[in-house]
């Protein structure tokens, strides 16, 4: 994974970085803890995101990091130029800082549906 990431290969990289955590959960069926995903990973999962435009996604992920980078995060939310799914990822979105930033910048553009 490391070596794809290096090499610019996002989609594999990212695709790789999943799958180490998938094995070492015994496939999601244990929680994600600090020693299995070391935010050294989670940032390079985020930048794997961020570079293949899935910016909410890279927002999803960042809740993994012990303090998340909220200016990045806040960022992203801004950014109206995503190839995501944006809307059905809010869903997965816990930390309370992110969720009222997403809240007031839709209520700021008059995204009524998006709110809710």
């Amino acid at each position: 994974a490391d070596l794809n990431f290096a090499n610019g290969n996002y989609r594999s990289a990212l695709a790789l970085y999943v799958e180490t955590v998938s094995i070492r959960t015994d496939f999601f069926e244990h929680p994600i803890e600090q020693g299995i995903l070391p935010d050294a990973y989670v940032n390079r999962m985020i930048r794997c995101c961020s570079e293949m435009g899935r910016l909410l996604q890279a927002v999803v992920l960042s809740q993994f990091c012990v303090e998340p980078n909220y200016a990045q995060v806040f960022k992203y939310l801004e950014d109206r130029d995503t190839c995501d799914a944006a809307d059905s990822l809010y869903s997965c979105i816990w930390d309370m800082s992110i969720l009222e930033f997403a809240m007031s910048l839709h209520t700021r553009r008059g995204e009524v549906a998006r709110r809710r």
